[in-house]
């Protein structure tokens, strides 16, 4: 399904397909109290976190939706941005413009030394702390623990 800017779900039309397929993932935990259901409204309180982040995203890089794979609550204090490059990049569930300018510093510094980024933890503000692979390795799937 599609979500629009206000939460509202909707079927992917066949006309969309093919555009909807370059859109990053909101990923969102199964919920019974919040079904997720076609034209009615997601009430999940991460989905609000997510839009917030991807919104920081955008207002930095007009591009970002281009950039972004998926978004995803990890826990009660945490987000997982995964990249197209296979960047995994957990944020806070706020101070996103911060941590949004963090990760773009970090990612073009890491292209321009040479080496990427598997993870990376923008919650703090300084010692940010950094996993590497090859550059020649594919992308990863980095576990995480709820």
């Amino acid at each position: 399904m599609l979500v629009d800017h206000d939460g509202i779900a909707y079927p992917c039309p066949a006309l969309q397909v093919e555009s909807a397929a370059t859109l990053p993932v909101i990923e969102l935990p199964d919920s019974p109290d919040h079904p997720l259901k076609a034209c009615g409204k997601i009430k999940h309180r991460q989905l609000e976190y997510c839009f917030l982040l991807l919104d920081a995203a955008r207002e930095a890089d007009p591009e970002a939706i281009q950039w972004i794979e998926s978004i995803k609550p990890v826990n009660e204090w945490s987000l997982l941005l995964v990249t197209k490059q296979g960047t995994a990049a957990t944020f806070g569930l706020g101070d996103h413009e911060r941590q949004i300018g963090s990760l773009r510093a970090a990612l073009d510094h890491a292209g321009e030394k040479g080496y990427v980024i598997a993870t990376i933890n923008l919650i703090p503000k300084f010692n940010i702390p950094i996993t590497l692979r090859e550059p020649s390795a594919p992308p990863r799937a980095i576990p995480v623990s709820a």
